[in-house]
C-alpha cells in the first residue's frame, strides 16, 4: 500500500510523483491537453516532483515497468516503486 502523502498545509495542487522506491527512478510524464507534451524527470528514493501548474486532462506516467493514467483534475498522487506506478487516492 502507498504510504505517500500530500503534507495538509501549503500542499502543491495538480498531479505529484512520488518515488517510494529504494534507487532512482525515471519517470516520464505525459500530459494530454491541447496538445501532447512529455517530460522526463529522474527521482531519487523519497523525491516528489509536482507539475508544474494545475492540469484538468490525462496524465500518464511511466517507468521502465509500468503506467498509470489519472484525471489531472482529480490532483492524482502517482506512487513509483519498483519501477511500478500506482494512483494513490487523494
Amino acid at each position: 500500500m502507498a504510504r505517500a502523502s500530500r503534507p495538509m498545509s501549503g500542499a502543491p495542487r495538480g498531479p505529484v510523483i512520488h518515488n517510494e522506491g529504494p534507487s532512482t527512478a525515471t519517470v516520464r510524464i505525459v500530459v494530454s491537453a491541447a496538445g501532447v507534451s512529455t517530460e522526463t524527470v529522474r527521482l531519487a528514493p523519497g523525491e516528489t516532483h509536482a507539475l508544474a501548474e494545475p492540469i484538468e486532462s490525462a496524465v500518464e506516467v511511466h517507468t521502465h515497468d509500468g503506467m498509470a493514467t489519472a484525471s489531472g483534475g482529480d490532483d492524482p498522487l502517482f506512487v513509483v516503486r519498483d519501477g511500478s506506478v500506482m494512483v494513490a487516492p487523494n
